[in-house]
């Protein structure tokens, strides 16, 4: 009963001013007996109570909630999982009943992100081969509205999706984003093709110029071979010596006859390359 009543407002309480008049019925009634008295009292009480207009109102916890999620997507090494673990226990000590996600292309709610992070193989089921923060954030919009931190350990490097267009919304539904990455980039034993770059239109046998970007992900310089392909043939390979970082290659070649064209850009590294 206690607690409903707290739930209780109103919203003209003003009119309780009226019961000052309470007094004068007392003064006027005083040769009634009490029990009229009393009567008269309480119908004038529930009178003002009606006319203030009481409201029931919910009483929602200002306590902030705190989420976690972890990117498991194959572009994080295990050296930056034991990181995420570390960083996760030692400065923010999860607790049990935290709503907890791992996550690549696709996500999952976890009560044992730990195991999650200290096993090497992440489930078909999640993608791995994909990064996609904006399924994080619409998973997260579809709970009920509540202040929350969003603590997202990720390399965000997003394959997949545009979280940027989710990041009004987030903000309106309560919900702030604390992105957790290392300062440093981890060295892993990767040279990906990260971009290729072609013209949308042509004509045959018009000269055009193909863009290849390449990451070395490794802390060591790599010695391989780059290999472009058009429609499944092959018309170029390079010998390349990749220092570690970014790097970006500009080849020259012609359209063929067709109306559709393919070009695909491979690098295979040396086996003894130091």
């Amino acid at each position: 009963m206690t607690r409903f009543l707290e739930n209780i407002e109103f919203a003209k309480p003003f009119y309780f001013w009226l019961l000052l008049a309470l007094p004068l019925i007392w003064l006027r009634f005083r040769a009634e007996r009490f029990v009229v008295i009393f009567w008269r009292s309480v119908i004038l009480i529930l009178l003002v109570g009606t006319l203030a207009d009481p409201q029931t109102v919910g009483r929602t916890s200002t306590t902030e909630e705190r989420i976690f999620a972890f990117d498991v997507s194959r572009s994080i090494p295990a050296s930056t999982r034991r990181w995420m673990t570390e960083t996760a226990e030692k400065n923010f000590a999860p607790k049990r009943g935290e709503r907890t996600y791992i996550f690549g292309g696709e996500l999952k709610e976890t009560d044992d992100w730990r195991a999650a992070l200290a096993d090497a193989t992440t489930p078909a089921a999640l993608q791995p081969e994909k990064t996609n923060l904006e399924a994080l954030l619409n998973r997260l919009l579809t709970l009920p509205p509540a202040p929350r931190s969003l603590f997202l350990f990720t390399d965000g490097w997003e394959t997949q999706g545009d979280v940027q267009r989710l990041i009004p919304a987030a903000a309106a539904g309560g919900i702030k984003i604390y992105p957790v990455a290392r300062a440093e980039r981890p060295a892993i034993n990767n040279v990906a093709v990260t971009k290729l770059i072609a013209p949308s239109h042509g004509n045959s046998a018009e000269a055009l110029n193909l863009k290849v970007f390449l990451d070395n992900q490794n802390d060591r310089d790599v010695d391989g071979t780059l290999t472009l392909s058009r429609n499944g043939e092959v018309f170029k390979t390079d010998v390349l010596k990749l220092t570690p970082g970014s790097h970006s290659f500009t080849y020259q070649t012609t359209l063929p006859e067709g109306t559709l064209i393919s070009y695909r850009a491979s690098f295979a590294p040396r086996s003894n390359s130091s």
